[in-house]
């Protein structure tokens, strides 16, 4: 008969006792799995190996750590200067648009051309014509084609 069983009988009112034998119980099967390990019977050399296999996966994840942080250091200025050149493309577009657009004012200043949005009156005599450009056919013979 188990220790823990023999004082459960002896001493149902006791319930400390019984505790405190159960807890001793549990530490010893801590411990229980430990004969397990050594009828593995791994040998020191099979321990060994596998340091070192586990080294050698541990170099090479590092190799590969460090060339791709390499490339990521590349890429990340790759993205920088596309980002500048980006921005100074659009800028330059920009500046070009509107340099167009001052260019269009402008000869619609000289055109006569009231807010841009109608055309003049294209005659052989209109001052505004000074080339004596000739009406488009197209357009009805009164203004000039957009």
């Amino acid at each position: 008969m188990s220790s823990a069983k023999r004082i459960k009988q002896e001493d149902a009112t006791n319930a400390g006792a019984v505790l405190e034998e159960e807890e001793e119980d549990d530490d010893i099967d801590l411990y229980g799995d430990l004969d397990k390990d050594m009828q593995e019977n791994t040998t020191t050399a099979e321990l060994r190996a596998r340091a070192v296999a586990a080294e050698t996966a541990l170099a090479d994840q590092k190799k590969d750590l460090l060339l791709h942080k390499k490339k990521l250091q590349v890429l990340a200025k790759q993205n920088v200067a596309l980002k500048r050149n980006i921005s100074c493309l659009y800028k330059t577009a920009k500046a070009e648009l509107d340099r167009k657009n001052e260019d269009i004012k402008d000869l619609r200043r000289k055109l006569n051309i009231p807010g841009g949005t109608k055309a003049g009156t294209w005659s052989a005599g209109n001052p505004n014509n000074p080339a004596g450009v000739q009406p488009d056919a197209s357009a009805g013979g009164a203004h000039a084609p957009y």
